[in-house]
Order: C-alpha cells, then sequence, then structure tokens
C-alpha cells in the first residue's frame, strides 16, 4: 500500500515537528506518479505508431539486422524516384559509418522501401540472434487506446517482497518489453514497467506456475494489450504506481487476503472467487 504509507509517514513527520521532510517526501511520491503516467503515455504512444516509425525505429535500433539481414540498401538505390542526394549519401556506406549517421530524410527513404518481406526476415533474425531486442510493436498491439485504472493480479515468487517494498524490478526501455525473459535480473533492478492479469482475463490465464506460484493483488493505471508470443492478454503497468499492494493467499479453490477494518484491525476475508475478491478489496479502499 505505497501510497497509502507515504500518507501515513507524512502525517507522523508532520505530527513530529518534520515539515521540511514531510514536504519533501510527499513531492518525491507525486513526482514518482507522475513520471508513471508519462511513461504510460509514452507506451500507448509506442505502440500506435505508423508503419513508417516503426520502420524508421528499427533503423535507429537495430541497424545491424537491418544491413545484414535485408536487401533493403540496395533496393533504395535501385528506386530511379530516390533523389540523388539519398543515393549518394547511401552510396558512401562503408562498415565504418552508420544509418544513423545519415540525414533524416534519406533515413525515411530507406524506411519507406522496407517491405513487409524484408520486415520479416529483419525480425526473424532479431528473434533467433537476439530475442531480447525484438521491439515490442512487433510482439504486441493495444487493446484499448487509453489508460485504464483498475485491480490487477499479478503471479510471483517474490510476493512477501512485494508487498513489502512494492514492485522494485521492472523494465525501464518500453521497447524491450517483448520478451523479457531473455533480459538479465541486474537490468530490471531499475525498476519499470511490469505485467499483471485483469481480474477478468486472471481466470483464464493466471494460473498457478504461469510466471510464479503467489499472488500480489493491487490498485494501478495500466495499458491494457495483447501479447502475440504469449498469446494473451496484459495489464502494463508502472511499478511505482501500484497502491494496496497485498498478497493473496491460495488454498484449494479459495482465496484469502487481510482487509484492515475501521479500527485498523486486520481480518481475514476468504472468497471462493476472484469476481468476490475484488468486491471486498473495492469496499474496503473505495478504489472502484
Amino acid at each position: 500500500m505505497r501510497h497509502a504509507r507515504v500518507a501515513k509517514t507524512v502525517l507522523k513527520l508532520l505530527e513530529a515537528g518534520y515539515k521540511n521532510e514531510a514536504q519533501q517526501l510527499l513531492l518525491s511520491s507525486i513526482r514518482a506518479a507522475s513520471q508513471g503516467t508519462q511513461m504510460l503515455k509514452g507506451l500507448l504512444s509506442y505502440l500506435s505508431m505508423s508503419e513508417l516509425d516503426r520502420h524508421i525505429e528499427l533503423i535507429y535500433g537495430s541497424e545491424f539486422f537491418v544491413r545484414e539481414y535485408s536487401s533493403v540498401i540496395q533496393q533504395t538505390l535501385a528506386d530511379p524516384k530516390v533523389s540523388p542526394k539519398a543515393k549518394q549519401e547511401l552510396s558512401s556506406l562503408s562498415d565504418d559509418t552508420y544509418l544513423t549517421e545519415l540525414s533524416q530524410q534519406t533515413i525515411e527513404t530507406v524506411a519507406k522501401h522496407i517491405t513487409e518481406k524484408e520486415l520479416q526476415q529483419i525480425l526473424s533474425a532479431i528473434e533467433r540472434y537476439e530475442p531480447g531486442e525484438t521491439p515490442l510493436w512487433a510482439a504486441a498491439s493495444l487493446n484499448s487506446n487509453r489508460i485504464q485504472k483498475g485491480w490487477l493480479l499479478h503471479r510471483t515468487n517474490n510476493a512477501d517482497q512485494i508487498e513489502s517494498n512494492g514492485f522494485l524490478y521492472g523494465i525501464e526501455d518500453m521497447r524491450l518489453l517483448a520478451l523479457t525473459t531473455h533480459i538479465g535480473d541486474a537490468y530490471k533492478k531499475q525498476g519499470g514497467y511490469n505485467f499483471a492479469f485483469t481480474p477478468k482475463d486472471f481466470k483464464h490465464y493466471g494460473r498457478r506456475g504461469h510466471y510464479g506460484d503467489e499472488l500480489i493483488l493491487f490498485y494501478a493505471p495500466y495499458v491494457y494489450m495483447h501479447h502475440y508470443a504469449d498469446d494473451e492478454p496484459q495489464a502494463v503497468f508502472w511499478g511505482k504506481d501500484a497502491e494496496h499492494i497485498q498478497q493473496v493467499y491460495e488454498d484449494d479453490g479459495y482465496y484469502t487476503i487481510l482487509v484492515e477494518d475501521k479500527d485498523g484491525e486486520e481480518d481475514e476475508v476468504e472468497v471462493s472467487d476472484i469476481a468476490d475478491l475484488i468486491d471486498v478489496v473495492r469496499k474496503s479502499t473505495g478504489k472502484r
């Protein structure tokens, strides 16, 4: 319950007379929330890119594969409609020069010559030799073009740590969200984007052992997308945005959580359905 913990800490600091410290903590929390909103907006924009912009991004992000596993440079040079300036720049390319050193106009010209066949050849080579570099737009599409907010469920093997400290691990670079299993834990220590299921999708895709044996329930804004490689809908959220984080205990088809009552005491609540679980936390937190 990160936001709840922050609020309580701010109140304690104010009561103790530490006004400046309370303000700094509050401002830090606001900045973190603002960053998360901007990162989710960036993800929406990224997955909404035009075909041309995707090809340009591919040139910038995977130049080696564009040059080694396609004939797009040769096709561009062979096109009589291409400007003399662009042809001169492309003709001067060598092993010691990069496509990204070309003018923006020439890069766009090359991008326009990446056919669907060429694109698949490039992406197949990336998936074969450097799967972690697969661009997200090649592996996922938006289920909604708006940022959603709601209760989410996350499978893990570190439920205690997440409940206590929040989502410390994640992927900071949205372009690398396609195949995160190929990215080392050291890269994930900075925190960032993470994956979860909506309550509706959890019933179909959130089985035990799928990403972990333990279960975390929390509230957060998220981008709702479909992941082709995993063949499932996914909710992508910014780790620091998660609030009301709590572990859900599972036993023989039942879900148990601890709910704080009006007196601040924790009561165990056991239900047999995810929908009932969500109703419980909605009532206890006021979050819909």
